[in-house]
């Protein structure tokens, strides 16, 4: 008897919870029965097109370590709210703490290490899963949202060099450094003097308009 009242109530904070990380979204609707990304347990599209949420889990110290990820209509992480878990208790369960949380606003959809975040000091565990969840969801993000791009090595030399040339020089240069060069952050701060998070929202950006062009064949006028 109790059990549906129990599923009720989860259902209830789980709308909750997703209304509070993308207030934007009027309602939602689940749309994630046909993605297959591993870790992935569901996926909630805003109704009035403001974004998405999805939830995702990863094997941590102590078991599956939950978390919801907001998407925003821009592609970027809105915010981050991880679930109960069982880490361990004090170090663990930091990731559940605001200054944790708080540090994934603003990210644009795109697969993450370690090094690009603040981890928790005495829980290299629990931080990988935290960041392999999220990475789960951003994955399932540029899915759903059709931004995940263009495989550049299918393209002729022709074909890519047109398709670059209708992009802005630096955001040229962020994709050739990137996806040809496998420059990390770091290291295109350094060579274009600009804050790594600025570079990376800069090149998620740039991968949204690039995929765009080349979905609408203009990489063909050559």
């Amino acid at each position: 008897v109790t059990a549906p009242i129990h599923r009720g109530k989860r259902r209830k904070t789980a709308n909750a919870t997703r209304q509070a990380l993308l207030p934007s979204a009027d309602t939602f609707t689940d749309g994630g029965a046909g993605n297959p990304t591993e870790g992935v347990t569901a996926i909630y599209k805003a109704d009035n097109d403001s974004g998405y949420v999805i939830t995702a889990q990863a094997k941590g110290y102590g078991g599956e370590v939950p978390v919801m990820v907001a998407f925003n209509a821009e592609g970027t992480i809105e915010a981050v709210q991880f679930l109960d878990n069982d880490e361990t208790p004090g170090l663990g369960q930091k990731v559940k703490s605001e200054a944790f949380q708080s540090q994934f606003s603003g990210m644009p959809a795109e697969e993450f290490g370690l090094s690009d975040i603040d981890t928790i000091t005495g829980a290299t565990i629990s931080s990988g899963a935290a960041a392999s969840a999220i990475n789960a969801a951003i994955a399932a993000y540029n899915q759903e949202a059709g931004v995940a791009g263009e495989d550049l090595s299918a393209l002729s030399p022709e074909e890519l060099r047109a398709a670059l040339n209708t992009l802005a020089p630096l955001d040229r240069a962020l994709i050739l450094e990137r996806v040809l060069d496998g420059l990390d952050y770091a290291a295109l701060a350094r060579i274009h003097g600009r804050p790594a998070a600025y570079l990376r929202t800069r090149y998620h950006r740039a991968k949204k308009q690039l995929a765009q062009r080349l979905k609408e064949g203009e990489h063909y006028e050559v």
